[in-house]
């Protein structure tokens, strides 16, 4: 590439030949607008003298030429003629009288001029003078006339004005010759010497040196222009260096960019306000099945328009706002086909970007289809059972809120019919957790074959299922008719045998209904109503239907009013606990205790736990109270380690219930207590109740797992009440089993409660347990359980429940003894 300079002499005119054609040209006109004023005044000169020199020989002829007319001498006449005609440019000369009698004439045909002056002086000019003379007569007069050729008369102007113009012209033109040749020399050589040598410097090659006319050594003009261009080519060379250094920084600094992009899971792409791509990542070009070649330079709207048709717009007008705003703009969803024409959902974030000094948007792109796909399925299992795939309670409490209101509009009835499987633990517990679920499958699916247009089903629980039927009767009774029938119906079809695996399984349904509306107008309660209902056919013997009767609202009502009041009491603080110690009857040692919730009733004072727990555990607050007993107790803990009250080889048991060991953040919220409190987690024993064993082993297993890798020991509370443990107690990694107090309370008189506790410490010993016997009360009862290796003992025969201050004070005592 050459430069401006050399370029422009070598494709235009040389700056020596422009200016002789420019100076040629001023010349000329220069020449041109002086030689018309000279000439002009030279012709009016010219033609004053001629108008002079004919005026001179008419006053010189007419004296004579009027005594020849006066006379009527015609020889006078012709010879005044004769001396006027020796001027050449004159062509004819009359002389006549008054009468218009030439007296004499003279004629010639004018002289050959040049045919300039033919052309410039063409035609003849007349020239008259009269005679006049006295006489008797009066005043008599005749008449002289000439005529003469213009192009005679100016013939000699005409010849040497030419002759100077000409002369002129030369003169300039060599003046002129002369000027161009000092200039080419002082001028235009050295600028065309400097040209060359700027033209030798290739861009591509650095370090070029410095220019040195060989010609011109002058301190002048020439030498400053060659001066300032080594400057610039010494600036050049600089700036060249710089760039070459810097394009290589930037090629590296892009090819790690590039080669970031392309491992990023992301598809990132930058493009201009035009929406042309200026850089693309693999994830891109794999997903739209072109190469980066093929996509650079290409236009976003290519692409969209296979690829994203739907969100084309929304994706362009998201690249707008950014040039403008210059802020990033998300846009949390879009749809986008693949190569292959399969539909992912993408996360867009356009980020505003400068590169090469134009303001452009990079997008980055993350794949959610995955999560939205994950959303979905949450979004089910929020509002549907797992097992069954039944709508959930949650689900189910938005239907029948809608069908309280349409029966209240349509002045219909419907019912609520509340069905829960009879021994169903035990089914669970006998054959294997696997059976159970299948039978509540079967068992859902017989009850959806055989629903009718506005009957509405959900699973309410373990073995709990739950029908919302319609557009019953509008009359009460014939409504409760109605109800009882399609329960009745239900429930024979519902203890029909199920089948699993070729085995026959036999068992029944006990169903509870109420109708609405009825003696309350809010569903909530009318589906307690129902469930209070089956309850009672149970109670009565299971494999029954029961109607919901108003005598048994009191006992719901009791009971939401009970719920109410535990809401309040957890609000106000009413809650305290209490520690019942856990001592060693081989040496009278306290190893350690069991925090009791009690409730402290501002008007009714302390209410029973056996009347309050079962309502916070069917209210679901037991959730937020188990977390404040947890919480409260490694308060206490840390407390008493802290005053030397308790030392690390105690433990403190504390109850969890399945509901809040069930919650999915149960762990950490037990490991934020603990950081909080620092209480230490080798003396908490966390106590499980065997009604936790009910459903999801292997997800309790990992939890428990997970915690007593801490150091916190795991106790089942109740040991023997329940049917799950003896076939999971193997694989539960528990410490301690606590033998209930139910089997303690009869021995050691009774021979069943002597065998099965006996039973349990024998499992415990085999298994490498420890034991707690629970409820201990006499020394009869304490020295059974010596005699078969049951040493620790909870119970009244060493100390009831306590509060704080005197369970501290029962401790210190027993290390002071």
């Amino acid at each position: 590439m050459e430069y401006v300079i050399t370029t422009y002499i070598k494709k235009h005119q040389k700056l020596t030949v422009r200016l002789i054609r420019f100076g040629i040209l001023i010349t000329l006109v220069t020449t041109f607008i002086l030689a018309s004023i000279q000439i002009t005044s030279d012709y009016h000169n010219q033609v004053s003298i001629i108008d002079n020199q004919i005026g001179e020989i008419l006053n010189a002829a007419k004296q004579p030429a009027t005594r020849a007319v006066h006379t009527l001498d015609e020889p006078l006449a012709n010879e005044v003629i004769s001396g006027l005609s020796h001027y050449r440019y004159i062509t004819e000369i009359k002389i006549e009288d008054e009468t218009n009698i030439q007296l004499a004439i003279f004629k010639r045909i004018a002289p050959k001029t040049s045919t300039l002056a033919q052309f410039l002086f063409s035609g003849e000019q007349a020239y008259e003078v009269e005679l006049l003379a006295n006489s008797y007569r009066g005043n008599e007069y005749g008449l002289l006339s000439i005529r003469i050729s213009r192009a005679s008369a100016f013939s000699e102007f005409v010849s040497s004005t030419v002759s100077d113009q000409l002369f002129g012209l030369i003169k300039n033109l060599i003046i002129l010759t002369l000027l161009f040749y000092v200039f080419h020399i002082l001028v235009s050589k050295p600028i065309i010497e400097l040209s060359k040598k700027v033209d030798e410097i290739k861009p591509n090659t650095p370090n070029s040196k410095a220019i040195k006319l060989d010609s011109h050594n002058t301190d002048d003009e020439i030498m400053v222009l060659t001066n300032a261009t080594n400057q610039f080519i010494n600036n050049t060379n600089q700036l060249i260096e710089q760039l070459t250094e810097s394009e290589a920084q930037v090629k590296t600094s892009l090819a790690a960019m590039q080669a970031i992009l392309n491992d990023l899971p992301s598809m990132i792409y930058l493009k201009n306000r035009k929406g042309e791509l200026l850089i693309v990542n693999q994830r891109l070009c794999r997903f739209v099945m072109q190469s980066q070649d093929d996509l650079i330079g290409t236009l976003q709207e290519d692409f969209l328009n296979k690829y994203a048709h739907d969100s084309k717009e929304q994706l362009i007008n998201s690249d707008l706002k950014v040039i403008d705003s210059q802020k990033t703009q998300i846009i949390s969803e879009i749809e986008m086909l693949n190569g292959y024409g399969k539909a992912f959902y993408l996360e867009v974030r356009n980020i505003p970007f400068s590169f090469n000094d134009e303001d452009c948007v990079l997008t980055v792109t993350r794949d959610i289809t995955e999560s939205k796909i994950a959303a979905e399925k949450i979004k089910h299992l929020a509002y549907h059972d797992s097992l069954t795939n039944l709508p959930n309670r949650l689900l189910f409490s938005h239907h029948f809120e809608q069908a309280m209101i349409q029966a209240n509009q349509n002045t219909t009835s419907g019912a609520w019919i509340m069905i829960g499987l009879d021994n169903f633990k035990n089914i669970n517990d006998s054959l294997n957790h696997q059976t159970g679920d299948n039978l509540l499958i079967q068992f859902s699916k017989r009850i959806q074959a055989h629903l009718t247009d506005g009957d509405y089903l959900s699973r309410f629980g373990g073995d709990e299922f739950i029908i919302c039927t319609q557009q019953l009767s509008s009359e009460k009774e014939e409504a409760r008719i109605e109800a009882l029938e399609k329960a009745k119906y239900l429930q024979e079809l519902l203890s029909q045998p199920y089948f699993n695996h070729g085995h026959k399984i036999n068992t029944t349904c006990s169903i509870g209904v109420s109708v609405y509306p009825g003696e309350t107008q809010f569903s909530e309660q009318m589906i307690k109503y129902a469930n209070t209902a089956m309850q009672h056919a149970k109670e009565q013997g299971k494999d029954r239907v029961i109607l919901f009767e108003n005598f048994m609202a009191q006992n719901v009502l009791q009971r939401i009013e009970l719920e109410e009041q535990l809401r309040e009491a957890f609000i106000k603080n009413e809650f305290f606990l209490v520690y019942q110690p856990q001592i060693d009857s081989r040496n009278n040692s306290v190893q350690g205790a069991e925090a009791l919730l009690r409730w402290n009733h501002p008007t009714k004072g302390r209410v029973s736990p056996a009347h309050f727990i079962p309502v916070l555990e069917s209210s679901g607050l037991i959730i937020k109270v188990g977390y404040w007993v947890f919480e409260q107790s490694c308060l206490a803990l840390s407390n008493w380690i802290n005053d030397g009250h308790w030392n690390e080889d105690q433990l403190l048991g504390i109850n969890v219930s399945p509901q809040q060991f069930n919650e999915p953040d149960f762990v950490a919220t037990l490991i934020d207590i603990l950081h909080k409190t620092g209480a230490p987690t080798n003396c908490i024993d966390l106590e499980i109740t065997e009604g936790l064993l009910i459903d999801n082993i292997d997800d309790i297993i990992a939890k428990i797992i997970q915690l007593k890798a801490m150091g916190i020991t795991f106790s089942i509370d109740d040991f023997g009440t329940g049917y799950s443990s003896l076939s999971y107690l193997k694989k539960l990694p528990v410490n301690v089993l606590k033998v209930d107090q139910s089997f303690i309370r009869d021995i050691p008189h009774d021979e069943q409660s002597v065998a099965i506790v006996e039973t349990i410490i024998s499992i415990a010993s085999h298994l490498k347990l420890d034991t707690i016997a629970e409820g201990v009360e006499t020394q009869e009862q304490l020295d059974f359980l010596t005699s078969i290796d049951c040493h620790r003992i909870q119970g009244y025969l060493f100390s009831k429940p306590l509060d704080e201050d005197d369970f501290i004070k029962f401790i210190n005592d027993k290390k002071d003894v």
